[in-house]
């Protein structure tokens, strides 16, 4: 699904043709991460305690996932005309997406803990990615071809799109209804906000190790910020068609399966540290290839190609999140 919808590749491209500034499309991508993020602070005061997760990662998943289906239809109907509305709504329709991923996400991660060995989970998380990877390098190539010159005008190829991700993801929503849940410890009363935020800062504060981890991870993630630019830069400054979004996709996708991989075998073997480590050194490389490839490669099929190392590396990183 997500190479489909993809917020490094897929969606850009779409917020570009739309005539989004790449001021726009920056602050969209950012939207994305804080609509992920910030609900999961509110929805672990709500959910840790329920002693079943599965009832709370179905409801917001359904919620946000049918919202690609009402924005391939909408895009439909209207015929992206007039842009600034589409713009608007196609903005709500990703930010209500990530909205109800990210609240999905935290019951999401203790079901998989109560379900999942710890000794089993970097295996499990690098087989799935694996498998998603193939789906998705498949994937990519169908976005390649619906954006290329010989598939549908615009907008109906990204209609196509999305109506493909929505399908993707209504897979991923059954599959997910199947699991059998272990029933959990008796439901205790929801902490106040007034108990609830002294309990972060007391962790924070206590924590010396995980305050140095959530230090990292936010300085790895400031890095983030150049995400969406590398494929705007592709379009609009190196002059690159835009059906290299799917191209990207599918290298994006090779990237994820091989670097899933490496870090599995990685953390089951030298633990989840050494895949903390080779992820950054990774992500350190992704502007540094965004820099010197357009230096070094001819304007031309050497450069649509080459620069697709930038997206391998981004997907790399980020397929290391999991381990």
């Amino acid at each position: 699904a997500m190479a489909f919808i993809g917020s490094n590749s897929v969606i850009p491209g779409y917020l570009t043709a739309l005539g989004a500034s790449a001021a726009i499309v920056g602050v969209v991508t950012s939207l994305q991460n804080a609509s992920w993020l910030l609900p999961q602070l509110f929805t672990a005061r709500t959910r840790a305690v329920k002693p079943l997760k599965k009832p709370h990662i179905l409801r917001p998943a359904a919620a946000g996932r049918l919202l690609f289906l009402v924005l391939g239809l909408v895009l439909w109907l209207t015929r992206a005309r007039p842009a600034w509305l589409m713009l608007t709504l196609s903005t709500i329709a990703i930010i209500g997406f990530w909205i109800g991923d990210g609240m999905a996400s935290v019951p999401w991660f203790d079901l998989l803990s109560k379900i999942i060995p710890p000794r089993r989970r970097g295996r499990l998380t690098s087989v799935g990615q694996v498998m998603s990877g193939v789906l998705g390098f498949a994937a990519g190539c169908a976005v390649e071809g619906l954006l290329s010159n010989q598939g549908p005008a615009f907008p109906n190829n990204y209609v196509s799109i999305f109506l493909l991700g929505f399908a993707s993801l209504a897979v991923s929503f059954v599959a997910t209804s199947l699991i059998v849940e272990p029933s959990g410890a008796p439901t205790e009363p929801n902490p106040s906000w007034s108990e609830y935020l002294p309990q972060l800062w007391h962790v924070l504060k206590n924590d010396h190790a995980f305050r140095r981890f959530i230090l990292a991870r936010q300085l790895f993630g400031l890095s983030g910020l150049a995400t969406p630019f590398y494929m705007t830069y592709a379009l609009t400054q190196l002059d690159l068609p835009a059906q290299v979004a799917g191209r990207y996709t599918s290298i994006s996708v090779l990237g994820s399966i091989l670097a899933a991989v490496l870090m599995g075998w990685l953390n089951e073997r030298s633990g989840s540290k050494r895949v903390i480590l080779l992820s950054i050194g990774m992500a350190a490389c992704v502007p540094v290839l965004a820099m010197v490839l357009p230096w070094v490669l001819s304007p031309g099929p050497a450069l649509a190609w080459g620069y697709g190392l930038v997206f391998f590396a981004m997907s790399a990183t980020m397929s290391s999140m999991m381990p």
